[in-house]
């Protein structure tokens, strides 16, 4: 057969279901309701099906669209939490900064022998706690034999070679620190000694003298390397020399040499 034929058979059988759901829509004069009917009943089960898949579908969908929804959601919330976390930690940091250079203020404004208030920007390069380097030097005033502090007026250690613009302070940790110092609470004399950037010894105490853990620690007016007054730390552990002849504790000082960040420089 030709193709011809087989294409008016088609636009043939296509007129005629098409007349006929024409003529069930319009179902003239009601004659055609008991077919629409029979039809109904046959093609209901079908249309629940695809009315159930659309529903599923339709979920689907929305669901999809919901996870994605999350899933970027989720993403700006954590990198909104990673600011926020990145912010508050350069908040605190600013905040530990603001603090100690007020405290350093304080320090200028008892000290009227304060000479500059400088920035650490190095330390022991060998890591035993032994010196640090701050950014002022000879042409800002800063001569040898000064004294340094940090904080609250908590002695440092002394400066001990200085170029231009920048200049070495050893600290009271270093083993050639030798100075005179007396308890707060009780008056006990004794001399303090570095360890090896391990601490703070204090040494020669007659046995007669009373010295206990939590006693506080300050330089001596019998000493000449430090002005009298300034705070060393406390005693944590009390004991006796090797020789038996004096007694010997370890203090503690309330601040991390390893961690200072500005000092002051008074004569």
């Amino acid at each position: 057969m030709q193709p011809s034929f087989w294409k008016r058979k088609i636009i043939e059988a296509g007129s005629v279901v098409l007349l006929c759901a024409f003529l069930l829509w319009w179902n003239p004069s009601r004659l055609l309701t008991p077919v629409r009917d029979i039809l109904w009943v046959a093609v209901e089960p079908i249309a629940i099906v695809f009315q159930y898949l659309r529903v599923v579908l339709s979920d689907v969908g929305h669901s999809v669209v919901s996870i994605g929804s999350l899933k970027q959601e989720n993403a700006r919330l954590t990198s909104e939490a990673i600011r926020l976390q990145s912010r508050v930690a350069e908040l605190e940091d600013m905040q530990k900064e603001n603090d100690q250079l007020r405290q350093e203020i304080g320090v200028a404004l008892r000290h009227p022998d304060h000479v500059a208030t400088a920035l650490v920007v190095g330390y022991d390069s060998r890591g035993v706690g032994d010196w640090l380097i701050i950014n002022k030097g000879s042409r800002d005033g800063i001569a040898s034999g000064m004294t340094v502090v940090s904080g609250e007026n908590v002695l440092v250690g002394m400066v001990e070679e200085v170029l231009t613009s920048t200049s070495r302070v050893s600290l009271i940790t270093h083993p050639k620190s030798v100075f005179n110092v007396h308890t707060v609470e009780t008056q006990a004399r004794g001399v303090v000694r570095g360890k090896f950037g391990l601490g703070i010894l204090l040494d020669s105490v007659l046995q007669t003298e009373s010295i206990r853990k939590g006693d506080t620690v300050v330089t001596s007016e019998w000493g000449e390397q430090y002005p009298p007054g300034l705070l060393v730390g406390t005693i944590s552990e009390v004991g006796t020399s090797p020789d038996g002849l004096f007694q010997q504790a370890t203090i503690l000082s309330p601040i991390d040499f390893f961690a200072i960040r500005t000092v002051s420089i008074i004569r």
